[in-house]
């Protein structure tokens, strides 16, 4: 199955009950057109004035969504895609310095110029057009908002496992798809890489790298797991201190990954 399936999108449209049931049944609807509503609304069992309205060109805001989506190259694609792979960047920059909000729209926190020409390149490969928010003021922090399809975009992370308003502190857990047995490790390691740049402190005195977490064990103790399994370092916690026992310029995350230190 791929790490975002049309089920997994649609799922973030909550106001509606059973979507692929709703789906499967307006599919049936537009490849049966010349069939009449009425004989339509008893083969499928539906109401006749919802076939109506869906041959007159209405339609459920999940389906919109879902037809966009697919345009952006947002659903139905694999672990081997490479433009899943740009994306699972910014659900990683979502957990490490980024937010979504109620509205689904994400931004992103750009500390320097390297982060902003990082960001460019992942929006670049994704063809994602952005603004820079605050970018001259020195006491509020910069951030990346996109200029176009915010709340597609924002759902699809949704769909992958990123934090969506207060679950950013309640209840966080890392994307299941890099639970997945089948997961690539380069996809670890980049979500790992985008992580650590966001969130890391090279410490050369001892020769490691460390942050600050004020998230659950339970989420600590799941980044530690990832975290050794992509830096094939030791990776231990001391309270909400998270430390991966290497210097950047041994860990073969993201390229050139240790100039960010």
């Amino acid at each position: 199955m791929d790490p975002i399936s049309e089920k997994d999108f649609m799922e973030t449209y909550s106001r509606y009950d059973k979507p692929t049931d709703i789906l499967k049944e307006y599919r049936e609807t537009m490849n049966h057109q010349n069939k009449s509503s009425y004989k339509l609304s008893r083969e499928l069992n539906i109401p006749r004035g919802r076939i109506r309205e869906w041959k007159s060109g209405s339609k459920p805001d999940f389906i919109k969504g879902l037809e966009k989506a697919r345009k952006l190259e947002l659903v139905d694609i694999g672990f081997s895609s490479d433009r899943f792979r740009e994306i699972n960047k910014l659900v990683s920059w979502v957990f490490s310095g980024g937010s979504i909000n109620k509205w689904y729209a994400p931004s992103f926190s750009i500390e320097n110029k390297q982060k902003q020409k990082l960001f460019q390149e992942i929006a670049g490969e994704l063809g994602f057009e952005y603004e820079l928010i605050r970018e001259n003021k020195a006491d509020k922090a910069t951030e990346a908002r996109l200029k176009n399809h915010q709340s597609i975009i924002g759902r699809a992370l949704v769909a992958l496992g990123a934090p969506i308003g207060t679950q950013k502190t309640n209840g966080l857990t890392l994307p299941t798809y890099l639970k997945n047995k089948k997961c690539p490790i380069e996809i670890k390691k980049d979500f790992t890489g985008i992580y650590l740049i966001n969130r890391g402190f090279h410490d050369r005195d001892n020769g490691m790298i460390r942050f600050r977490e004020k998230r659950s064990k339970e989420y600590l103790k799941e980044l530690c797991n990832l975290f050794k399994e992509a830096t094939n370092k030791k990776v231990s916690l001391s309270e909400k201190n998270l430390i991966i026992h290497g210097n950047p310029n041994e860990l073969s995350l993201l390229p050139g990954f240790s100039s960010y230190f």
